[in-house]
């Protein structure tokens, strides 16, 4: 089972980010949270921190991420535990470097993007706190 994180970044309006998938990856087309794989002896949070890196040249100014949610999920060619985190980021420019868009997004318009499967546990939850 391969081990993934999630970052969910609230913005200074509330608004979410999702990042749509490249077309030359597998589950092209899709609106997810950044984040991808945690690599050996790397903790979630240094994870989070490195994607958000590679994904958007972005570096959060703290690590506090707070953990929302823990899910297994299976799709045809893979098995994964996601763990979803979410930070306050306020006011930032992020373009991203490896997606095909971007989109800051709320409960209210989030059910526009077709969302990957394994991030919709992650929706549930942001559906049922106030963030």
């Amino acid at each position: 089972m391969l081990e993934v994180v999630a970052a969910v970044l609230i913005n200074e309006q509330g608004k979410w980010l999702i990042a749509q998938r490249p077309a030359h990856k597998v589950r092209a087309g899709l609106w997810e949270f950044p984040g991808g794989k945690v690599e050996k002896e790397e903790t979630p949070e240094q994870a989070l921190i490195r994607e958000l890196e590679e994904e958007f040249g972005f570096t959060p100014i703290t690590n506090h991420f707070t953990h929302l949610c823990s899910v297994d999920h299976s799709y045809s060619d893979l098995d994964l535990k996601l763990h979803s985190y979410s930070l306050v980021v306020g006011a930032v420019n992020i373009e991203p470097k490896e997606h095909q868009a971007i989109a800051w997004v709320d409960r209210e318009t989030i059910g526009d993007y077709h969302i990957s499967a394994a991030d919709s546990a992650t929706v549930d939850k942001l559906n049922e706190i106030d963030c």
